[in-house]
């Protein structure tokens, strides 16, 4: 599917790129499957915040993400992606900051609207199934 994404997505102009927001519980392997997708090493994301490169060592290190953060890689120039953060057992407050900045992304300007979500979930985790199941539900009712 991500060759198939890759292969017929063409951006217009060097402002538009394919941008998807990555939801799951901490340590579901999002970070792991965005690595594998672009076809980099671990630690080679660039994180940006407001346009400006953030220093860090690894985006692997639990409970720094911003779900505002820019995630890109030199291996696929057109794709950001955005890291929920990771759902915490219990952690409405994640899953409210992921309901928000949706809302927010489908106000944006076209170049800052999100083209998809994608969700990354765990069987073993029960709790995490329905706060996830509750946000797509309610994205879902607000088209």
């Amino acid at each position: 599917m991500w060759k198939s994404i890759r292969k017929h997505f063409k951006p217009n102009n060097t402002n538009q790129r394919f941008r998807v927001l990555v939801l799951g519980p901490a340590n579901a392997g999002k970070t792991t499957l965005l690595e594998r997708l672009t076809d980099s090493p671990a630690g080679a994301a660039i994180v940006s915040r407001n346009g400006k490169r953030v220093i860090t060592t690894d985006i692997r290190t639990r409970g720094i993400q911003n779900i505002d953060d820019e995630i890109t890689y030199v291996s696929s120039p057109d794709f950001v992606f955005h890291d929920s953060g990771g759902f915490e057992a219990g952690g409405v407050k994640e899953v409210e900051a992921a309901w928000q900045f949706i809302r927010k992304r489908s106000l944006a300007s076209p170049s800052q609207q999100l083209q998809a979500i994608w969700c990354v979930h765990l069987c073993r985790f029960t709790c995490h199934h329905t706060l996830t199941h509750q946000l797509l539900q309610a994205l879902h009712s607000n088209r």
